[in-house]
């Protein structure tokens, strides 16, 4: 039985009660098994969906285990392809993308940031892990505001409209800054009474050197230092020379979040150890979660 809510229906899947449609937009449901399926399959499927990247904005993946849903939250131009992440979990699985707000400022693909988030905050008995690299890590900490004991995971997150700020600096030759769209919620703000009983750990490498820095320079450090005195978020600086840390490092990064989802180890204990797998991950080590 369908139960209408404010802002958006809840349906009975096989996942359990999953969100049907977010303020009039819907949201599709495929039946792929990322955990048992093959590296070739798991490619084609993301293939076949990104073709519908311009008509769809949120697909949810109902998994072996319905009591935990993973948050995908697609950063600038990724449309669908972070669900290379999801290859090793066996939960629930929604992502969002939107090709035409990378920000999430709304379209015809998808509402405003605070829909989404407001749908989420219905979803009853879900363990919730939020995932999103730049532009989708700040939609992941932006969502999570009023969520009651969700994991976040956000890497080099933008945390505010940037432009004026950016014109204040003088950048070298060949650095080329990118910025950020007006209007965006600014984050030290947004989370500062934020509930804390969701645990929103923020990844900032500790260099751009390798970015394209002549077109895509994004001042990580700019965005993520000014949220060090909110007691809601913590911090974590990678050594990693590339804005993004796991767009370059899909695989490996695969491994981390099936571990953060499904490990046995005290929490605090997986992070731990998320932090030095992910700050290795341009060295190639080998590595094994508790």
């Amino acid at each position: 039985m369908d139960k209408k809510r404010s802002d958006g229906y809840l349906r009975e899947t096989s996942g359990g009660k999953m969100i049907e449609d977010i303020a009039g937009y819907k949201i599709i449901t495929r039946i792929f098994p990322f955990s048992d399926s093959p590296m070739e399959a798991i490619r084609h499927e993301i293939w076949e969906v990104t073709q519908l990247s311009g008509e769809i904005g949120a697909i949810f993946y109902p998994g072996k285990d319905p009591s935990k849903t993973l948050v995908i939250f697609a950063g600038h131009m990724e449309k669908f392809a972070m669900l290379s992440v999801a290859r090793h979990v066996w939960c629930n699985v929604m992502i969002f993308q939107d090709i035409h707000s990378p920000w999430y400022q709304g379209s015809h693909l998808l509402p405003p940031i605070s829909f989404i988030s407001e749908a989420i905050e219905q979803l009853p008995d879900q363990e919730l892990y939020f995932f999103g690299q730049s532009s989708g890590a700040y939609a992941a900490l932006a969502a999570s505001r009023n969520l009651r004991g969700a994991k976040v995971l956000a890497v080099s997150p933008q945390t505010f409209s940037d432009s004026q700020s950016k014109q204040r600096i003088r950048f070298g030759a060949k650095l080329s800054p990118a910025t950020t769209p007006d209007g965006l919620l600014d984050l030290r703000d947004h989370l500062n009474e934020a509930d804390r009983s969701t645990d929103r750990i923020i990844f900032c490498s500790s260099s751009e050197v390798e970015n394209p820095y002549e077109s895509h320079f994004w001042v990580d450090h700019l965005h993520v230092l000014r949220l060090v005195d909110l007691q809601t978020v913590r911090i974590f600086m990678l050594r990693s020379m590339r804005h993004s840390a796991v767009f370059h490092n899909a695989a490996a990064f695969a491994q981390c979040l099936s571990a953060v989802i499904h490990s046995r180890s005290p929490w605090d204990e997986v992070v731990e150890r998320l932090l030095d797998v992910m700050s290795e991950f341009e060295t190639g080590t080998n590595f094994q979660f508790p």
